[in-house]
């Protein structure tokens, strides 16, 4: 097989130089050529993986399910970004706010990520439909701002009253350890937390069955290896310094969910 096509969906066009260098140093380790490829939406990215002109792509939960569905795409590695690649979805909102429980949500104004994201749209909403509750007299109106930190910042300066992002809890307890209004000059604001689901799994690099194993494993060794002289163009790109390996039942949740024509296009 010749040079590997890496494809990654990325809103920040300075990505591009960063994942040059760390293809070109993992390239080296991994014995083989990658070559870097950027995109400004996942599912332009996994029409590519699904035509065979990109064979290893870093993809977000939803993104990676469908990969798996369709039979194009294999987990390879998980960015390790704390003592465990799973994370929680939330809906949070202002401590000030006049919600003080789900219960009392009625005609609000609600900021989502993006239909993409998992813990900023899918799994909130779903669990609240699970509890019966009707979307429709909760949320007056609806937005999607593009990322977490956009929706925070919606969030605690007032532009709406609820948004959904993820939150990672700390080992053993229910205290957070991440989430994105924790987060810079966002911190000096009190938050309450009205909803935590999960764990929700995290992004993947997800390599092609096409791939010869032999190549995959090679892959696998150098991103769980991963060589210093590639850990600042991966916390660039992918916001960490190293990899794991991807847990047996990783998205088994989002599965079961995408089977039943929940969450994914067929």
């Amino acid at each position: 097989m010749g040079p590997i096509t890496f494809g990654v969906a990325a809103v920040d066009h300075g990505v591009e130089a960063s994942l040059e260098r760390f293809c070109d140093a993992l390239s080296g380790y991994a014995g083989l050529q990658l070559q870097p490829r950027v995109f400004s939406a996942f599912q332009e990215l996994i029409e590519e993986v699904a035509a065979g002109r990109v064979q290893l792509a870093w993809v977000a939960p939803l993104p990676a399910v469908e990969l798996i569905e369709r039979g194009v795409g294999v987990p390879l590695a998980a960015p390790q970004r704390g003592l465990t690649p799973a994370y929680h979805a939330a809906l949070f909102t202002r401590a000030d706010s006049r919600f003080q429980a789900l219960s009392e949500i009625e005609n609000a104004s609600v900021a989502w990520v993006s239909k993409d994201s998992a813990s900023g749209f899918h799994i909130p909403r779903m669990r609240l439909e699970a509890e019966g509750m009707d979307l429709g007299k909760m949320f007056r109106t609806e937005a999607f701002f593009g990322n977490h930190r956009a929706v925070a910042e919606a969030v605690l300066g007032g532009a709406v009253d609820i948004g959904a992002t993820h939150a990672a809890l700390k080992p053993g307890g229910q205290e957070l350890s991440s989430a994105p209004w924790l987060a810079d000059h966002l911190a000096d604001i009190s938050v309450r937390v009205l909803l935590l689901v999960g764990p929700v799994p995290g992004d993947v690099l997800a390599v092609s069955p096409k791939v010869d194993v032999h190549q995959r494993q090679a892959l696998s060794s150098a991103l769980i290896a991963l060589p210093p002289d590639c850990r600042e163009a991966a916390e660039r790109v992918f916001r960490c310094t190293s990899f794991d390996p991807v847990a047996e039942g990783h998205f088994r949740m989002l599965r079961k969910l995408a089977r039943r024509g929940r969450i994914i296009r067929a």
